[in-house]
Parts: C-alpha cells; structure tokens; sequence
C-alpha cells in the first residue's frame, strides 16, 4: 500500500494515485448549481434531483469507483468560470468512464459533456429513465446516441 500526503494538491494527486493502482475512476457530470442554492430557493424537484445525485455518487464510490463529482471536488469559487471548466477537463482526462446526470437545463453539463465527447471516453447515463428523446436534434438525443456507442479511437 502506498500512502501519501500532499495537502497543496490534495484530491487531484489522490485522484491520480488511485488511478494508477488500478481502481476505476470515475467523473460525475451533473447539475452543479441547485446545490448552491438556499433551501428557499429550490425550485420544484431539485431537492429530490440532489438527493437521487447523492446517491449514485454514493452507489459510484460503494462498487469500488473512484469517483470525481465537482460538486464536492471542484473548487467552486470562481466569478468568471474558466479554472472551473480547466479543472474539470484535468479530471475527465484522467478519469477512466464518465457518469452523466443529465439535466438539459444544466449549462456546466453541457459543457463537460462536450468535453467528454471530445476526449472520446466512455459514457455512461446514470438517469436513463428521466433523458426523453426529442423529436428534433438535441443534446439529449447526442446524449443517448453516444451512451450506446463503442468509443473509438
């Protein structure tokens, strides 16, 4: 077993190391926002959104998953938003799968998913019952058709 404490880079090293000793890692694209918000602010069914969220990152972690959600592991304290979108693309680079909650309305989910998309790695739909197909072009429809894609190289 290997230990190490480096309290300047923290999670991202740890993240790296786990990678490196074989156990799968795994980013998490959600809705980060709503978990910001005062409980007053709440808008109807995100407080179960949360919930449910919470609960497949504790599912990820629970079946041996390394797992990378930047509600918890990405520094949220940015007023332009450019360290945040860099920091995620550092930890999907490294991540072996990406898990997606997938909230249209979500813009940071958007984003991470292009990401994603363009990095090919394997998606995976953690909330396959709530994604409806559209009947015109939409990232819910992308969102579907890759999760079912062999990604190539």
């Amino acid at each position: 077993m290997v230990v190490l404490a480096v309290v300047a880079v923290g999670f991202v090293v740890v993240f790296v190391l786990t990678s490196m000793l074989g156990k799968k890692t795994a980013f998490l694209i959600c809705p980060v926002r709503m978990f910001m918000k005062p409980d007053d602010e709440l808008a109807d069914g995100e407080r179960e959104e949360m919930a449910a969220i919470v609960d497949y990152n504790a599912k990820l972690e629970r079946n041996g998953y390394k797992a990378y959600w930047p509600y918890r592991d990405t520094n949220q304290e940015d007023p332009v938003g450019l360290r945040i979108c860099t920091d995620n693309l550092r930890a999907i680079k490294k991540c072996d799968e990406v898990h997606v909650w997938w909230n249209k309305d979500s813009m940071g989910s958007h984003f991470d998913f292009g990401m994603a998309f363009a990095l090919k790695k394997k998606i995976i739909l953690a909330n396959p019952s709530l994604v409806e197909r559209t009947g015109e072009k939409s990232f819910s429809n992308v969102l579907l058709s890759f999760a079912d894609m062999e990604v190539e190289d």
